[in-house]
């Protein structure tokens, strides 16, 4: 039986994901197929003779990009039909190139907006996606930005129309990213209550959470992206997102139980919060309407805390709630607080340590006389001891303390849990569960 804990501070699968997610756009850009060409350079710009420009970009010096945009200008903004003649997907891998040519300086969307003009209709009538990426592209311009304006109005009627909830969270953090600077007032408040409602919706739709389902998780997280982009100020985004989050939770409390809550997810989650305003808003879901302490907003309040270098605060008042309960005799008060307080000191001082969580909710589920908090707390030592590949110990304690549940699913849970992880570990993905 192995004895050391093999869980990171963030699943292996969420870094790469956000990984790919931030640098996709440059990889696609750079990224070679074995045949040597970038794979959008070859499928759509082979055929205009353009090869000696891309050589002259991955050259990368001053000289040779000046080349290559006098190259570029001469062929498709100088020449009447320069443009006329590109397809949509060949008028991108020449944007790509012309993006590179003129990198740091004004008016890199020259090329993009002259074919615009040029084509008319062309991707306004197309997918989202396609000017989505379009007024990305768009340099905010003072004035009457009639480019950039036909596009606002088509995405802001993707976004706010009939076929919005098909509309995936990545492309509303594209969407919003793009639009920020071109929105006005109006159309900001619009689309900003628009996208509340979509989170919402999606959050209601879901149904389970699976083990290692990073992406349920980062598609929450995405959506303070789209709240900050469309918020007039940043603060006003973190709040948007402080509010929204805990029916996250809530749905995941209903749909399965807090202690597959990871860790690293949890960090995720909290990442926003560490600003004072967000992480006061958040508390205001701290219990639920019986007084209850929400472990899972705990949870992230514990991340928070400490990503504002603040933990050493979080933990004192969870000593000072504990201490509080046992005056008054609410022993299943300060049952929750003591689960709360483990958590805080699983995760600091580094390294993430489990173990440390693991005897104060031992002492928990022996002090509360409460089967909500005895399910939480069997949950949480069950998913330690299977951190710890202790999964005989994990047994035992389910078949000890099982019996005192009145929710018997979630025995069958548990049981389950327990052989879903050995599985993980005979894969060797222990570590990202």
């Amino acid at each position: 039986m192995r004895s050391n804990p093999r869980v990171p501070a963030r699943p292996r699968g969420a870094v790469f994901f956000v990984v790919a997610l931030f640098c996709g756009s440059l990889l696609a850009g750079l990224a070679y197929p074995v045949s040597g060409q970038p794979v959008w350079f070859t499928e759509a710009v082979s055929g205009f003779g353009l090869q000696e420009t891309r050589d002259r970009l991955l050259a990368g010096t001053a000289q040779a990009r000046a080349d290559a945009r006098r190259d570029l200008e001469a062929r498709f903004l100088d020449e009447a039909s320069g443009l006329t003649g590109l397809t949509w997907p060949q008028a991108k891998a020449v944007q790509r190139l012309y993006g590179l040519a003129v990198l740091g300086q004004p008016q890199p969307d020259r090329l993009l907006r002259a074919w615009s003009r040029e084509n008319p209709g062309t991707v306004a009538s197309g997918a989202l996606a396609d000017q989505v990426w379009l007024l990305s592209e768009f340099e905010s311009r003072e004035g009457n930005d009639t480019d950039a304006r036909q596009l606002v109005t088509q995405i802001i009627g993707a976004l706010d129309g009939p076929a919005a909830q098909a509309v995936d969270t990545r492309t509303w953090a594209a969407a919003a990213r793009a639009l920020g600077p071109h929105l006005s007032d109006g159309e900001r408040a619009t689309l900003l209550n628009t996208a509340r409602a979509a989170f919402a919706n999606e959050i209601e739709s879901k149904t389970s959470f699976g083990l290692r389902d990073a992406e349920e998780y980062l598609g929450v997280r995405m959506w303070q992206d789209v709240f900050v982009a469309l918020s007039d100020a940043e603060a006003s985004g973190h709040l948007a997102y402080a509010r929204l989050l805990p029916a996250f939770l809530d749905r995941m409390t209903q749909t399965e139980i807090y202690w597959r809550f990871n860790y690293g997810y949890m960090e995720l989650l909290a990442e926003p919060l560490a600003r004072e305003e967000g992480r006061t808003e958040f508390r205001r879901y701290l219990t639920d309407d019986d007084g209850r302490l929400r472990q899972g907003v705990a949870r992230i309040l514990a991340y928070a805390y400490r990503g504002a270098g603040e933990l050493d605060r979080w933990k004192t008042e969870c000593d000072q709630q504990i201490q509080e309960a046992r005056d008054e005799g609410a022993n299943d008060r300060a049952a929750q607080w003591l689960m709360a307080l483990g958590y805080a000191q699983a995760i600091a001082p580094e390294p993430l340590t489990p173990q440390r969580e693991f005897g104060r909710v031992q002492r928990a589920l022996r002090m509360s006389d409460n089967p909500q908090t005895w399910s939480e707390a069997l949950g949480r030592m069950v998913f330690i001891h299977c951190a710890y590949h202790r999964h005989d110990d994990a047994r035992r304690d389910l078949d000890r303390y099982g019996p005192r549940l009145t929710d018997t699913a979630q025995v069958t849970r548990l049981e389950q849990f327990i052989r879903d992880s050995e599985y993980l570990i005979d894969q060797e993905a222990i570590a990202e569960f």
